[in-house]
């Protein structure tokens, strides 16, 4: 390329970036406007709507305060819930075998994949819990 051409293009690299700030500096003074538009005085509807309306100008992403404290971590994923282990008769009696080699229901229940609760309905079937005292 002629230098003519680097010239060209540095200088509307430099037009960009002016208008680029000029744009930002616009947005600025509309989203702080917008406050007292949407009236912050109704507490949390207002702010509630003050959000509602920036939505528009960010993308979907709204920003406060800066850079996203997500930038560059990774998201972390939901807890699964609602899984259920299916406890076979292999399992139930693997989990009767570590109760009697006296491990905690917690930790048998980490064992095997299943709750605490789990652990204590199969020890109490099992006849493994000492009876109640009258």
């Amino acid at each position: 390329m002629s230098e003519s051409t680097l010239e060209k293009i540095a200088s509307m690299k430099a037009e960009l970036a002016a208008l680029e700030e000029k744009n930002a500096q616009e947005l600025k003074e509309k989203l702080l406007g917008l406050a007292a538009t949407v009236g912050l005085g109704e507490g949390t509807k207002g702010v509630i709507a003050l959000i509602n309306a920036l939505l528009p100008y960010t993308k979907g992403k709204l920003v406060i305060g800066g850079e996203s404290p997500t930038k560059g971590k990774a998201k972390s994923k939901p807890a699964k819930k609602g899984t259920r282990t299916k406890i076979t008769d292999d399992i139930r009696k693997g989990i009767i075998a570590a109760l009697k080699e006296g491990k905690t229901a917690q930790a048998v229940a980490d064992k095997f994949g299943c709750s605490a609760p789990t652990v204590n309905q199969i020890k109490k079937k099992a006849g493994l819990v000492k009876a109640k005292k009258k």
